[in-house]
């Protein structure tokens, strides 16, 4: 799914976790706000990238993204107004070759 670039505005929805064949998340500069839904932990089908940078999204990372344990290529999640400590849960994402961005937030 690549939603990138498309001026979307609102939170992501809840209902995410229903797109669980899902092996790519694109949703990288928009205007997309408040928290990373827990229901992100569902896509466990995602295996290339997790692209939610450049976006206005804020709150604590959920500790639900470790779930996400076969993603191999990229995770980017900077450029947001994350905050709080990293979970420690990212360390289940091992198998992460090319980019792992977290840069410009607000973590503690």
């Amino acid at each position: 799914l690549d939603l990138s670039s498309g001026a979307y505005t609102g939170t992501i929805p809840t209902e995410i976790a229903k797109f669980t064949e899902l092996t790519v998340l694109v949703l990288e500069e928009n205007s997309l706000s408040g928290p990373i839904p827990t229901q992100i932990g569902a896509l466990t089908a995602l295996k290339e990238s997790v692209l939610l940078d450049a976006n206005s999204l804020s709150s604590s990372l959920p500790t639900e993204v470790g779930l996400l344990v076969d993603l191999t290529t990229e995770f980017e999640m900077h450029m947001n107004s994350l905050s709080a400590s990293l979970p420690s849960e990212l360390g289940a994402l091992t198998s992460i070759k090319s980019w792992f961005r977290l840069d410009s937030n607000s973590f503690t």
